[in-house]
């Protein structure tokens, strides 16, 4: 029996967020660095140069991975735009599994070399390869951009879930504690055992293998919504919209889109704005208390292009409320966004307007979303890089710490979709404000697990950060797309991303130069200030889209 259109639709879209997830699982990698870190240094302090490397020097892997990916995501982005999603996820795949093999010779010559492959390297390739599958999924599922989000990203932070055990397994799979005290601190200690040290260079060749052959599944499995019927993708330009629940097209003369008709309130009509019909029976809570999915516009249409004037754009954020029509006209260009974001009135198409990188530049929520990124991913640097290190003052077990890092990467995973979610269900701002403060709570904290020297409370506090601060990676773009609009999200997005190169260079100078003079309990401080100003900036976000009206 053939395929039904449908049927097939559903396959290449659940199979597209399977690829995503597979690819971002590799590109995740990048937090075992902070369980690769203490076998690293060692073997760089005993076999290559500087001989006296110091565990306060490993954000610098961190940070140039950072680096690399914040510089080549925008241009990852505008590649799956306007060439191919596929196309750009393979490229950046080719890098990260050069720069991974690459590592095998690099490590033998000097830390800093070493940065350049399994850092910069394998940055470029995780940020050409990181925005394809996300821009994918959001046009295949635009009515849960929060949650199919949160599940791709979920597989960025949970790809150390299972990585660590493989790495320590390879490595010390006898479980040797480090020895070798470092003779500037006698708490920071180091491997010194033959056999895990030559091991140390062998380990890049066996990952990178297993790399390639999950990113080349992933590859496969990613197809992109434009490849779709022509003649399906010009009735949905017409005035037709997609069920998102059947996912089939609806004629806007249909009783089912006569059922999304506009209501009155005070002279005004209320549409639903979010990608997906919103029926009373679907709102939660916290739908109607952020009132996210209402914008009022004058009942007569005519009066807003009165003279035959453009369409015009419309602030919107809250409900039930009046907003001025900006003075600006729509280039044709960016006239005509995703038609699943286009919803029906009585009297004409109520549709979201997408934002483009230049227009981008002239939004102030730009720059407070950017400097909140900033802020927050602070966190994630030092927090990936040094976590280990810091439980090695008082937990002496190495497969210890490595289950603990495994488990706070699943706690990633998770946050991602459960952050996804909260952005779904309420909004990118109430997501932040939560998430921030949290996250704020638990840094300042931290340094209280080694005073009581507690494996267990380290755990648990491991665990909750990563989970508060893997959510940036799923709200970010959520936001992105809520606040300019899903057509240039992808090229959007990788402009916000540069705060992540912004923060990585910042925190790994902070770490090395900062750490020594007010220690562990200084430097937590000092992160936890920066989520702290960021839960400050999240009170302030206006959570506005930019709409404009076609008459019919």
């Amino acid at each position: 029996m053939a395929i039904s259109w449908t049927r097939r639709h559903r396959i290449m879209a659940i199979s597209s967020l399977i690829g995503g997830v597979l690819v971002h699982i590799t590109l995740g990698t990048i937090y075992t660095y902070s369980n690769m870190a203490p076998y690293i240094i060692s073997y760089i302090r005993n076999r290559s140069h500087p001989t006296d490397l110091r565990g306060v020097d490993a954000p610098w892997g961190f940070a140039s991975a950072a680096v690399g990916q914040s510089l080549s995501m925008y241009f990852g982005g505008l590649l799956a735009q306007r060439v191919s999603v596929r196309l750009a996820t393979a490229l950046g795949c080719v890098s990260l599994v050069s720069g991974v093999l690459l590592s095998y010779f690099t490590i033998k010559v000097s830390y800093w070399v070493f940065l350049i492959t399994y850092g910069v390297m394998y940055g470029v390739g995780a940020g050409l390869a990181y925005i394809g599958p996300l821009y994918t999924v959001i046009r295949w599922f635009p009515s849960h951009k929060g949650l199919v989000n949160g599940i791709i990203v979920a597989g960025y932070g949970g790809g150390a879930l299972a990585f660590n055990f493989i790495q320590t397994g390879y490595l010390n799979p006898h479980n040797f504690s480090p020895t070798e005290e470092c003779p500037d601190d006698s708490h920071e200690k180091y491997f010194n055992n033959e056999s895990l040290l030559e091991k140390v260079p062998s380990s890049f060749l066996f990952l990178g293998g297993i790399y390639f052959v999950i990113q080349l599944i992933g590859c496969l499995m990613i197809f992109e919504p434009r490849r779709l019927s022509s003649d399906r993708k010009c009735n949905m330009c017409c005035g037709g919209t997609v069920d998102p629940e059947t996912d089939n097209l609806i004629p806007p003369d249909s009783p089912t889109a006569k059922d999304m008709a506009a209501s009155s309130y005070n002279g005004y009509s209320s549409v639903p704005i979010d990608a997906s019909y919103q029926s009373d029976s679907s709102a939660s809570f916290l739908d109607s208390l952020v009132g996210r999915h209402q914008v009022l516009i004058p009942s007569d249409h005519r009066q807003v292009n009165a003279g035959g004037k453009s369409p015009r754009y419309f602030f919107v954020h809250g409900s039930y409320e009046q907003k001025k029509a900006r003075e600006e006209t729509l280039r044709s260009e960016s006239c005509t966004p995703d038609s699943r974001h286009t919803q029906e009135s009585p009297e004409g198409q109520l549709e979201q307007v997408s934002l483009r990188p230049s227009e981008l530049l002239k939004d102030m929520n730009f720059y407070v979303l950017w400097l909140m990124f900033l802020l927050n991913t602070e966190a994630v640097i030092f927090v990936t890089s040094v976590n280990k290190f810091f439980g090695e003052t008082f937990v002496t077990s190495d497969r210890m710490l490595t289950t603990v890092a495994s488990v706070a990467s699943g706690f990633n995973a998770g946050g991602r979709i459960f952050w996804g979610l909260v952005s779904d269900r309420g909004s990118s701002k109430l997501a932040l404000v939560i998430m921030s403060g949290l996250a704020t709570v638990f840094l300042s904290t931290f340094y209280f697990t080694s005073i009581a020297k507690s494996s267990i409370l380290y755990f648990i506090w491991t665990c909750a950060i990563f989970m508060c601060v893997g959510g940036n990676y799923s709200i970010f773009p959520t936001a992105t797309c809520q606040l300019f609009g899903p057509r240039h999200m992808a090229a959007n997005y990788g402009m916000l991303f540069t705060a992540h190169a912004v923060s990585a260079i910042t925190g790994a100078v902070l770490s090395t130069s900062f750490s020594d003079r007010v220690g562990w309990w200084g430097s937590f401080l000092c992160v936890a200030g920066f989520s702290g100003t960021g839960f400050l900036l999240s009170l302030v976000i206006r959570e506005r889209k930019f709409l404009r009206l076609i008459r019919q």
